[in-house]
């Protein structure tokens, strides 16, 4: 199923340039103008400049970010900031993250291309909703730099550690060609793999594995585009580059892999629509309150936190929090038939397992009468990863409401991705996200 190769990477020069941590940075569609700004004062040659370039007023069709980050990925190969390797590999890819309790965790997993395939094929399925803002500036990029610039994030399922197992001889934190520790604590490693066995038993072993994209989606929907384009242009021979995309490989059966939950804060609501919400929520939900004090605040929340972990098991289970209020709520679906009864009609039934799919659905567009359409807009709501933030957003103002979520199960991922259907978007949060400079794809190499 999954057809995979190894590349000759591109990656940043040792001898120019002292500390990973001056030139990398996470995913481009996490990183605030701040933090951009931050990146660009790290160093001249920070990655920030290809994947997330400056704006200018003067831009035009000739001159503008993509076309920038095109001068500067030509000029740091040519200054050798930037080195391609001389034999093809595979990037053994570890991170060493801490969880929420301080225990310290792992993930394995590689970086190799893959080919590009349809959706259509069943050998590569997303599981999230894209959005064609994101895509046309992926592809503004692709278009002007041939390159990937950061690997696509995607799961196979691999029970016996096969792969794990073959390429576990193959690292040791003694050995690594690449080490760096991120701003948020997060230590990323890679070894370069290129000897050919080795590579032969993993292309082997992943020869019948689907693929499921984790992270990355409008970025794969991208490299198709690309592909497209470029092969409506010219004929491609099946080895061709343009064939390929980079790719980052996490066996889901890994321990090491987790999924953290992404909250929800609500805005530009009317006083009616806060009212609908307060006064209808008990329709569909028993709802558990936690009233709290100034001194009692840390508790209650605490509290609500443990709850609806273990409400969570069993059932679709939510917090709630609203501004001026001097509780906490914690959201039980009560009726799962009287929930189901708004779903549309054809929904599939691996979507309606979804904690999301419930929100969405009852809480956001039934009861708050928010659009879907609005709702993938983000009109009314944000995204944000932490628990405690979601609800300072709200005390600060920022916000009206929060509703404070379970992680989705990786199952749950296979499950409605094999099935063809996809999730509302941002839900799952893969932790820890992909570090981005480590390795670069030059597709016209």
């Amino acid at each position: 199923m999954a057809e995979i190769r190894p590349f000759r990477g591109v990656v940043y020069n040792k001898e120019k340039v002292a500390d990973l941590a001056d030139v990398t940075a996470p995913p481009y569609d996490v990183i605030s103008s701040a933090e951009q700004d931050a990146f660009y004062e790290k160093s001249d040659y920070n990655v920030i400049r290809l994947i997330l370039g400056k704006k200018d007023e003067s831009d035009n069709a000739e001159d503008n970010r993509y076309t920038r980050a095109a001068v500067f990925l030509r000029d740091w190969l040519e200054s050798g900031a930037l080195v391609q390797d001389e034999r093809d590999s595979i990037y053994v890819y570890e991170q060493d993250y801490k969880m929420p309790d301080g225990s310290m965790m792992t993930r394995g997993g590689f970086i190799a291309l893959t080919k590009i395939e349809d959706f259509s094929s069943g050998k590569i399925l997303p599981h999230e909703k894209t959005l064609s803002g994101p895509k046309r500036d992926r592809l503004n990029l692709m278009e002007s730099c041939h390159c990937n610039l950061s690997q696509i994030f995607s799961l196979y399922s691999d029970k016996e550690l096969t792969v794990d197992n073959i390429l576990k001889g193959q690292t040791s934190s003694a050995n690594a060609d690449m080490e760096v520790t991120d701003p948020a604590g997060i230590t990323h490693r890679i070894f370069k793999v290129t000897d050919a066995d080795t590579i032969a038993k993993v292309v082997n072993a992943m020869a019948d594995k689907n693929l499921f994209i984790a992270d990355g989606h409008h970025r794969y929907e991208t490299a198709l585009n690309f592909r497209d384009s470029v092969r409506d242009r010219q004929e491609l021979p099946p080895d061709s580059l343009y064939n390929y995309v980079m790719m980052y490989f996490a066996n889901m059966d890994d321990e090491g892999l987790v999924v953290f939950p992404t909250h929800r804060v609500m805005f530009n609501l009317s006083e009616e629509q806060i009212s609908s919400l307060k006064s209808q929520v008990g329709d569909f939900f028993t709802v558990t309150d936690f009233p709290f004090t100034s001194e009692s605040e840390v508790t209650a929340r605490k509290e609500l936190y443990a709850r609806l972990e273990e409400a969570g098991e069993t059932k679709h289970a939510f917090g709630m929090y609203c501004a001026g209020d001097s509780k906490y709520s914690l959201l039980v679906v009560a009726d799962s038939a009287k929930v189901e009864s708004i779903f549309a009609a054809d929904m599939n039934n691996s979507l309606k397992k979804l904690d999301v799919t419930v929100l969405h659905s009852a809480l956001i567009n039934h009861i708050l009468g928010v659009s879907v359409e609005a709702q993938e807009k983000q009109t009314n709501l944000k995204y944000v990863k932490d628990a405690d933030k979601a609800i300072q957003f709200v005390n600060d103002g920022e916000f009206q409401l929060t509703f404070l979520m379970n992680p989705t199960k990786v199952e749950q991922v296979k499950e409605v991705a094999s099935t063809g259907n996809k999730m509302p978007q941002k839900s799952t949060f893969f932790y820890p996200k992909l570090l981005t400079g480590l390795v670069i794809n030059k597709i016209n190499s």
